[in-house]
C-alpha cells in the first residue's frame, strides 16, 4: 500500500490536490495536504503525522485512496451540453448568450452565440491536444482534447 501511495503523493503538488482521502473500514478519513503530512509505514500500520493530528490506520482496513482537487473544476453530469464526434452541442442556454472556449492560460480560442432556441454547436475537432475551459452563461467546465 505504501508503494502505491508514494508515487501518488509525488504527483500531488502538480495536480493541485487539497485532501488525501482514505476509505478506512467504509468511512472516509481526510488528510489536509497543506499541513504537509508525514506518512510512514511500520508493523502493518500507516502512520500519518501532521502539525495538528496523528492518525494510525491498520493497512488491512484501507479499501481505497482518493485525492480531491482544489481547482474548482469538477467532473459533472449535465443536460445542457453533450460532446459527440468532435463537437460540443449546447441546449437550454439563454438565447443570444455567448459560449467560449479558453486555453488554460485564459486565451479565448473559440466562441459561438446561442440561437433563439437556446442552442449552439462548437466544432472542437481542430483544437490541439490539451485541456480547455468551456464557459457558458450558466456554467464553466473543463474538457480534455485527446
Amino acid at each position: 500500500m505504501l508503494l502505491f501511495l508514494m508515487p501518488a503523493l509525488s504527483s500531488v503538488r502538480a495536480a493541485n490536490v487539497e485532501y488525501l482521502t482514505l476509505n478506512v473500514s467504509g468511512s472516509p478519513v481526510e488528510i489536509i495536504l497543506a499541513e504537509h503530512p508525514v506518512i510512514t509505514y511500520t508493523d502493518n500500520t500507516l502512520h500519518i503525522q501532521t502539525a495538528k493530528e496523528t492518525i494510525d490506520v491498520p493497512i488491512n482496513q484501507i479499501s481505497g485512496v482518493a485525492f480531491s482537487e482544489t481547482s474548482g473544476i469538477k467532473s459533472i453530469e449535465n443536460q445542457q451540453f453533450q460532446i459527440q464526434e468532435g463537437s460540443i452541442y449546447f441546449q437550454r442556454l439563454p438565447k443570444g448568450s455567448k459560449v467560449c472556449i479558453f486555453t488554460t492560460n485564459g486565451i479565448e480560442v473559440m466562441s459561438s452565440i446561442v440561437n433563439d432556441y437556446g442552442q449552439t454547436i462548437i466544432n472542437i475537432s481542430d483544437l490541439p491536444k490539451g485541456i480547455f475551459v468551456v464557459k457558458s452563461a450558466t456554467q464553466s467546465f473543463k474538457i480534455t482534447n485527446k
